[in-house]
């Protein structure tokens, strides 16, 4: 039985008692002995928490192995949610002694089926409000448990791949994968490079997502070196990894501390170790480590060589935890010892934060030289320092809930530290459109969204040709408006009669000025072909293939409108009025001036000549300022699905996107 059938039979399987309790006491079997003698703070079966106990619950996030300081996916994890009162931890594995994460945290078993696993964590999260679940997989076990306890909860669940165990590694099979991401509400990919390897392979949008530091961590005024020695700071995952790296340090003749977790991969003698010139530390609290780490004068970031294949998921596509440590809380210039071809080999070249290095002892001794040059160790630490507050966590649990709830992230935060060409051309995936826009609105809501992403925003919303008010109940929700500063107009000559067919939409938004006028070339009378669904209706006879009431109805100039209700600062146009576009974009007169972003309906072979075609409507808006920015929607034929009208969106040519910079004023380098 595949696993959309099994998720059918789930809830009439939970209602058999008997099966389920056979199912218990199959797991209690199986649990293994480490899960037994697991710490106090976490649970394994039978479950002692109450519902009582589980109800703060609401938020359960999934990993592999335990969170706590001893590994790179444990500390940012707890940076990602640095409130986690309400948080529910789930993990398959113990490898680093000991959780240090979650109200409440449990070890699940192993299990023999779905069923098996979905009544154990039934039982285990019962009582809990849970509003979202968040998995960082390193196993198609660590997302089979997300997809149940998502199902379970009919929660939102959002995946963030952290390292691959997909592409380069093969924990996680490519249906289970797969599964999750049609599943997910939100996918996150830690590196630009694994972005887009994800996005090519699965086809599903995925979002930037970086490593980050705590903000009161963050290093905003460069401090300069007390020492010339170099500091290392992570794991190390193979054996003959480790060895490659000794050699390399100790034919440099540098000297470097490293502070990390041995793992037990790499069994040493800390006095031999020490005797080549890297001096083992252990582990430090992150407190004390971030301000130690001002002291050093590079840091030494080693990534494995492509050509092995041991830990070639870490080494290409990873973004490492470390990396950003040094970089936002110690303004270190970097050496990336191994692979040019690597995330973090790319992100130290975008930014400029220090040098690629082989394997090459003489190459390393080299690399230090050139890096520790009075006018070199300024350069980069400026440089990081800039780049700092964009690392910061702050803000990071709420924004990320809502990116779970949402389905996609509520601001642009990372995207001016993506590593890639801005100029360059992709393959565009569409985020995912939430539940409550309307399949017809899908297209409109994305060119809204991206609006929103890269931080455009209005002092009013003029909706020309209303309606029933659906477009402005579309634009608000997706541009999140706050009425104490954007008004919303909407301009309809048939408002009343709207009104009596569907008010619901003008609910929606009460805080809505409505002016019961039509738009025109000239201020006076026109006559409007009304139809009975009234949406239809036109000033143009050609353009309405149904029987039609001519009706007499007042027109303003949009600029005397404008004028009228006293409209100021900055502002977004829509006009959809059935053929007459133009005539209220010539009708706007200097008013145009005060508007950024124009949306406005156009047909792509109009019946009759007096109505303007799509090309007219570009080059029209072009003599006026505006150059074409996207479109979206528009009508088909009802028999060949050929495309006859366009929804085509205008942005003014000196306006800028204010995309979140990188760039942040750095004090000089303090001594």
């Amino acid at each position: 039985m595949d696993l959309d059938s099994q998720l059918a039979n789930l809830r009439e399987y939970l209602s058999g008692t008997t099966s389920a309790l056979r199912a218990q006491q199959s797991l209690l079997r199986q649990i293994p002995a480490e899960a037994r003698e697991s710490q106090d703070e976490e649970q394994s079966l039978p479950f002692p928490r109450s519902e009582t106990q589980n109800a703060h619950l609401k938020t359960i996030v999934v990993t592999h192995n335990e969170v706590n300081d001893m590994h790179g996916t444990g500390l940012l994890v707890k940076r990602l949610f640095p409130d986690d009162s309400s948080v529910m931890h789930l993990r398959s594995h113990l490898n680093y002694g000991g959780n240090d994460f979650g109200s409440s945290a449990l070890l699940i078993p192993g299990y023999e089926n779905p069923f098996d696993l979905f009544h154990y964590l039934s039982q285990a999260i019962k009582g809990a409000r849970i509003e979202s679940v968040f998995c960082v997989p390193f196993s198609s076990e660590d997302l089979e448990i997300a997809l149940a306890v998502s199902e379970i909860c009919q929660a939102p669940l959002g995946v963030y791949i952290m390292d691959d165990q997909n592409l380069s590694g093969g924990l996680i099979c490519d249906e289970v994968m797969q599964k999750t991401l049609e599943r997910a509400s939100v996918r996150f990919a830690i590196s630009e490079e694994m972005l887009r390897a994800y996005e090519g392979k699965f086809g599903h949008k995925f979002y930037y997502l970086p490593p980050t530091v705590e903000d009161s961590r963050l290093c905003l005024e460069p401090i300069a070196a007390k020492s010339s020695r170099g500091i290392m700071l992570g794991n190390i995952w193979a054996p003959e990894w480790f060895a490659t790296f000794r050699h390399c340090v100790r034919d440099s003749g540098i000297e470097i501390d490293w502070y990390g977790n041995s793992n037990g991969l790499a069994e040493f003698d800390e006095k031999e170790l020490s005797k080549e010139g890297i001096h083992y530390q252990g582990v430090l609290p992150e407190q004390e480590l971030s301000e130690k780490l001002r002291d050093y004068a590079f840091t030494l970031l080693i990534s494995e060589p492509l050509s092995e294949k041991s830990t070639h998921w870490l080494a290409r596509f990873s973004l490492p935890t470390r990396l950003i440590t040094c970089v936002a809380s110690g303004n270190l210039p970097v050496i990336v010892l191994g692979s040019s071809d690597s995330a973090a080999s790319a992100f130290v070249q975008k930014f400029d934060l220090g040098v690629i290095c082989p394997y090459e002892g003489v190459a390393l001794k080299a690399a230090v030289s050139e890096l520790s040059g009075p006018k070199r160790q300024e350069e980069i630490r400026m440089k990081a320092a800039a780049l700092a507050p964009s690392l910061s966590n702050l803000g990071m649990q709420d924004w990320l809930m809502k990116a779970v709830d949402e389905g996609c992230p509520p601001s642009n935060r990372f995207e001016a530290i993506r590593n890639f060409d801005k100029a360059s051309l992709v393959p565009w995936i569409e985020p995912k459109v939430p539940s409550w826009v309307a399949h017809y609105e899908a297209e409109s809501w994305q060119v809204l969204n991206l609006i929103k992403r890269v931080g455009l925003e209005f002092d009013f919303v003029i909706d020309v040709g209303a309606s029933n008010g659906m477009f402005s109940r579309l634009v608000d929700k997706a541009l999140e408006l706050d009425h104490r500063r954007t008004r919303m107009i909407l301009v309809e000559p048939q408002l009343e009669a709207y009104r009596r067919l569907n008010s619901w939409f003008f609910e929606e938004i009460p805080e809505a000025e409505c002016v019961a006028v039509a738009l025109g070339v000239e201020s006076g009378e026109m006559t409007l072909h009304v139809t009975s669904a009234l949406y239809d209706s036109s000033a143009f006879l050609p353009l309405i293939e149904t029987e039609a009431e001519p009706v007499i109805v007042p027109v303003k100039r949009l600029e005397e409108l404008g004028r009228e209700l006293k409209l100021e600062g900055r502002g977004f146009l829509k006009v959809d009025v059935q053929g007459a576009e133009h005539l209220v974009i010539e009708g706007a007169g200097s008013f145009l001036e005060q508007i950024d972003l124009v949306m406005l309906e156009t047909n792509l072979n109009p019946p009759d000549s007096s109505i303007s075609d799509f090309s007219e409507i570009v080059s029209m808006m072009k003599c006026r300022g505006f150059r074409l920015f996207d479109h979206s929607g528009g009508w088909r034929n009802p028999t060949e699905g050929i495309a006859r009208q366009l929804d085509a969106w205008f942005i003014r040519q000196d306006v800028e996107c204010p995309v979140v910079s990188s760039e942040a004023p750095v004090a000089e380098i303090r001594p």
